[in-house]
């Protein structure tokens, strides 16, 4: 049994509307799942609010209470991470696009999160010795017309890789050390 939806934002969306769950702890965290795993709505669609609505109803459940599992406040740790990869941060303008990139000890997806307030499009790499690979996190903002888990795949493979994600929050794990 496979379940593809392109469209959606976040498997707990397609996770919502195929089993259209009533129980209140379910709903509230596929309502916790749509938020979290849908970079902020910046892949939204009117489905998704709706879908969102029934579960915050379902659940009864107001958004700060949502917001407070699916966007907790970060420990100091990575504050820490996300602060020291600012220092390290390089940017280009290309194409019309600025585009930033940094690396981190930890918390790339965070980072590249908060890249993208300023900049265009945003990659995080953060090596990992344990799996000796470079992970990359990517980030778009919502012009940006070339999608970001497009992009990883491609890189990622060239690499050995792989790589995935959404159109606008993309990953991806690298068979090679960042210099």
């Amino acid at each position: 049994f496979e379940v593809i939806d392109e469209e959606s934002p976040s498997a707990a969306e397609i996770v919502a509307n195929l089993t259209e769950p009533t129980d209140k702890r379910v709903c509230f965290a596929l309502a916790v799942g749509i938020i979290a795993d849908g970079a902020r709505f910046k892949s939204a669609r009117q489905e998704t609010f709706e879908t969102l609505g029934k579960m915050m109803k379902n659940a009864q459940a107001h958004y700060s209470d949502l917001l407070s599992f699916a966007e907790p406040e970060p420990k100091d740790e990575a504050k820490i991470a996300i602060l020291g990869s600012m220092q390290k941060m390089d940017y280009i303008y290309q194409d019309g696009y600025y585009i930033a990139t940094s690396e981190t000890v930890s918390n790339e997806s965070d980072v590249a999160s908060i890249l993208t307030e300023a900049a265009d499009v945003a990659f995080v790499a953060k090596w990992n010795d344990e799996t000796s690979e470079t992970r990359i996190g990517a980030r778009a903002r919502r012009e940006v017309k070339i999608g970001m888990n497009e992009v990883m795949s491609i890189a990622a493979k060239s690499t050995g890789g792989s790589g995935g994600g959404h159109p606008k929050a993309a990953g991806g794990a690298f068979k090679c050390h960042t210099e």
